[in-house]
């Protein structure tokens, strides 16, 4: 077979594993031969259906038949029942938490910006779950369980029935960025507007891959702000190709004016943390705002939004990749040496 052949051959078997979206450019792959084995269970609704006169044979019913996250929440997430209490007193305990204002609430509002969750949000999980798969052949998809924490966790993973993992989903961290989240706690850092506006669906299976992925890629391989900004921009890239479909302002929770701002200042971002000898600070204080969610990045222009390191860290593994584009996802995160990546990605930011 001559060699033209050969690369004709090559190049039809590549478009029929990946089809590119025309808008990001980040193939998506083919992932029909794929088949999900999870189950998915809408713990709020259930916890709704409980008769608040006799409470404990519905939460004794949920135990049964969902044990561990029931364990979970009515003696973790939301405390309500300890070791060794008597019968009477987990009914009393329990018709409490169902017939309070606020916990009503919370559920009405839940059901209904979440009304069509099954249709919307839960055919673009399957196919993150399969994009995930399709490039981690070893990971096993976690059963899932939405819930509702009283604004305390966005997910969370645990050690669910036979050894599989469950994934939990707090739907009440997901109700819009124009819901009163402020309100809840006033004053807690954790409900500041520049964190709250991503608090909507568009970002919920994005925050729901983060976690994922902290599971297979386990933490930074060392302290320098170098080390999280590859660990970072791997994430963000992987991230990338589980969503292709994604703009890059939910990749990187920016508004879409924070991410024409970076954008157009890569190669200034780049020159400052030189400047400010950055790349290799390992204290946490001076290096934070770059990599952890933040309101700005300081030292830059009052427009620079914060973890404008890790948009580069994103940028270095993009050049990466594109030089080593035989390199599989498995075998990236792998890499844990960030210098090697950086000097091999031989990056340089774009002018403008």
């Amino acid at each position: 077979m001559s060699q033209l052949k050969i690369i004709l051959l090559i190049s039809v078997c590549l478009m029929m594993m990946y089809s590119c979206n025309s808008e990001t450019g980040v193939p998506q792959p083919d992932t029909d031969h794929i088949n999900l084995d999870y189950q998915l269970v809408r713990s709020e609704q259930l916890l709704e259906e409980i008769n608040v006169e006799d409470p404990v044979i519905g939460s004794e019913q949920l135990k049964a038949e969902h044990m561990e996250i029931t364990e979970l929440y009515f003696k973790r997430l939301v405390p309500l029942i300890d070791r060794g209490e008597e019968r009477d007193s987990i009914g009393a305990s329990l018709k409490d938490f169902l017939t309070d204002p606020r916990i009503t609430y919370l559920q009405d509002t839940v059901r209904m910006v979440h009304e069509e969750f099954d249709k919307e949000i839960v055919p673009q999980l399957n196919q993150a779950f399969k994009n995930l798969k399709f490039y981690f052949p070893q990971w096993t998809e976690p059963n899932v369980y939405t819930l509702i924490s009283e604004y305390a966790y966005q997910h969370f993973v645990f050690e669910d029935k036979d050894g599989r993992d469950g994934l939990g989903i707090g739907l009440d961290m997901y109700l819009g960025r124009d819901f009163p989240y402020s309100r809840v706690a006033p004053g807690v850092a954790a409900f500041s507007a520049y964190i709250t506006r991503s608090f909507d669906q568009d970002h919920l299976v994005k925050k729901t891959l983060d976690v994922l992925l902290e599971e297979i890629m386990g933490p930074p391989p060392g302290a320098r702000m170098l080390d999280h900004m590859i660990h970072n921009g791997k994430k963000l890239y992987i991230i990338q190709h589980l969503l292709p479909s994604a703009p890059d302002s939910v990749i990187m929770e920016y508004t879409s004016e924070q991410m024409e701002w970076v954008s157009q200042n890569e190669e200034e971002m780049w020159a400052f943390f030189f400047k400010e000898e950055l790349f290799y600070e390992s204290n946490m204080i001076a290096i934070n705002k770059y990599i952890n969610t933040s309101p700005n990045s300081p030292g830059m222009p009052e427009e620079a939004p914060g973890r404008t390191g890790n948009y580069m860290g994103w940028q270095i593994i993009k050049a990466y990749m594109k030089r080593h584009p035989e390199t599989s996802m498995e075998e990236l995160i792998m890499i844990r040496d960030a210098q090697k990546i950086m000097d091999q990605s031989r990056y340089k930011p774009r002018r403008n």
